[in-house]
This record gives C-alpha cells, structure tokens and sequence, in this order.
C-alpha cells in the first residue's frame, strides 16, 4: 500500500513541477550589421525560404 501511495505522490510532484511548453516567437528576424541568416537546411540558392 505504501509502495502505490509513493508512485502517486511522486506522479503527482511530477505534473506540478512540469514546465509549460514555450511559446513560438514572432515578429521580424533581423540579421546582425546586414548579414545574412542562417537557414535550415544550409541551401545557398537565392530565394531559400
């Protein structure tokens, strides 16, 4: 009985102490003194998105 009160106590703990997911940051992306940024997938063609 013990043991299955722990297993919830801890179950518990867990979801109180679980950080909330991070928000997607939004508005304009700005490179540094002009430069380019990096982009995913490291195409270097014009237009990559």
């Amino acid at each position: 009985m013990s043991a299955a009160l722990a297993v919830a106590a801890l179950t518990l703990s867990a979801g109180l102490f679980a950080a909330s997911p991070a928000q997607a940051a939004t508005g304009t992306i700005t490179g540094l003194a002009g430069k380019c940024l990096d982009v995913a997938g490291a195409n270097s063609a014009d237009g990559t998105p």
